[in-house]
């Protein structure tokens, strides 16, 4: 349990990734690693189309069965490439070195070749893909074969997962039931085993625009909870932009490296089993007391697959807490998790309800759970180290509590205390957690999780 009490208005606390289309006199094949040229008989000629969003590199299979550089084609571009019958073709994107496609024309008529990126290409890398369905009704999955065509699979009923087996890279797409509305394209890149989720909001941790160290926003709601649609409205989305500028400001140009998706804050959505009461019920079965709340959460999350290496998790959560608005791991000497919870319909005891607090109108006005969030995500980075005994202060953090905050002012945004929260400043005096210069003490100005990344950054303690 960590758990923030603030005085502010309120309290807080399968093979490879190819594509296949072709023209009605286009013939393909699938990729496999022993493709090679053998005959120059018969002429031919490829027409390769573009149609991906980056540059692609084609490649000529010879006679070696290695990959020679023909051309890199811009998006949008065309090749006309004469060959042979019976080569094989091999196009990848370029910088990742993604395969997108093998082709090896079997006739003398023109290929015409459009390159996509949701096509299966081959069957020699098993893997197994695990599909939880966390939408309110059923969806129908489907896989996507050698020529782009969809081919229904099965249905998977509310609240169940499937395992699957199946190729890497081979696409998979997830319809609803009925309206066949698409609700998740899945793309498998590696045979590592795979667990994705799919959710009333389309969006659902999917693949990331930025590095490794990064924080993943969700928004959670218990089964009985109305969806405000807070990753929908811009809600969430301008209340970060607040957050990110308010530390900017005052980190001389820092912000969280937080997950995005085609250069959009991607903020995915989970639909709960559990009511909110039962949530409250598990933390009080499990762990004693309702203020683990954040350790239920971690754990629906963790099922859910959200458990990525180097990722820190923050849950929107629409649900009640009868005991703070937030809560946060805090390594090395409080729980420990790699996720934190803002609780947006909690009742503290003695404050006004968390809801009465009203996200940021825009990136100019950050309020409380602007600050909520930078707090909360700095307890999970090790803000603010524990001093051995509340009569010795810490040598790194000297003005901290035995709670993870400090107490010289309460205009510090990790300030807990008697008096209002009033947060305007990044570590008041730089002394405790942030820029403070130490090279012997946990800076979370050094962290991984900032932008720019500082000369030598620091993981969190416990985290690899």
């Amino acid at each position: 349990m960590y758990t923030c009490n603030l005085r502010w208005y309120t309290s807080v606390s399968l093979l490879l990734m190819l594509v296949f289309f072709a023209g009605a006199t286009s013939a393909q094949q699938p990729n496999t690693l022993d493709s090679c040229s053998v005959s120059w008989n018969t002429t031919t000629t490829l027409k390769i189309e573009n149609n991906h969003d980056t540059y692609i590199d084609v490649y000529w299979m010879n006679y070696q069965c290695k990959e020679q550089l023909y051309s890199t084609i811009p998006p949008g571009g065309t090749l006309i490439q004469p060959t042979f019958v019976s080569h094989p073709w091999r196009i990848r994107e370029n910088g990742s070195g993604k395969i997108l496609k093998q082709v090896t024309p079997t006739t003398s008529a023109t290929k015409v070749i459009a390159v996509h990126d949701d096509c299966s290409a081959g069957y020699s890398d098993p893997t197994q893909l695990e599909i939880y369905n966390n939408t309110g009704s059923s969806v129908d999955i489907y896989w996507k074969d050698y020529k782009c065509r969809e081919r229904y699979y099965l249905t998977l009923r509310a609240g169940k997962k499937q395992l699957l087996y199946t190729f890497a890279t081979h696409p998979w797409r997830i319809r609803k039931t009925g309206s066949g509305a698409i609700l998740k394209d899945i793309q498998i890149s590696s045979t590592k085993y795979t667990r994705v989720a799919v959710s009333d909001s389309a969006k659902y941790n999917r693949a990331n625009d930025t590095s490794y160290y990064q924080t993943h926003l969700v928004y959670v709601l218990p089964s009985d909870r109305v969806n405000e649609q807070l990753d929908r409205n811009g809600a969430i989305t301008t209340s970060v932009a607040a957050a990110q500028k308010w530390l900017d400001q005052r980190s001389a140009g820092q912000r969280l490296q937080i997950d995005t998706y085609g250069g959009a804050l991607d903020t995915s959505f989970i639909r709960l089993d559990k009511t909110d009461a039962e949530m409250i019920q598990e933390a009080v079965k499990k762990y004693g007391n309702a203020a683990f709340l954040r350790e239920v959460i971690e754990s629906e999350l963790h099922a859910r697959g959200f458990n990525e290496d180097g990722t820190l998790y923050v849950a929107y959560y629409g649900g009640s807490s009868p005991y703070a608005c937030g809560g946060a791991s805090h390594p090395p000497d409080g729980p420990q998790g790699n996720v934190v919870a803002l609780y947006l319909w909690g009742e503290p005891p003695g404050a006004i309800p968390c809801h009465n607090n009203a996200f940021a109108a825009d990136e100019n006005s950050p309020g409380y759970w602007e600050f909520s969030l930078i707090h909360e995500v700095f307890h999970a980075l090790g803000a603010v180290a524990n001093p051995a005994s509340p009569l010795i202060p810490d040598q790194c953090a000297p003005n901290s509590t035995n709670s993870g905050h400090v107490f010289d002012s309460p205009t510090d945004l990790m300030y807990a205390g008697v008096e209002p929260w009033r947060p305007s400043v990044l570590d008041f005096g730089n002394d405790d957690y942030f820029n403070h210069g130490n090279p012997y003490c946990s800076d979370i100005a050094r962290s991984v999780f900032l932008r720019p990344a500082a000369a030598s950054p620091e993981v969190p303690p416990g985290w690899q």
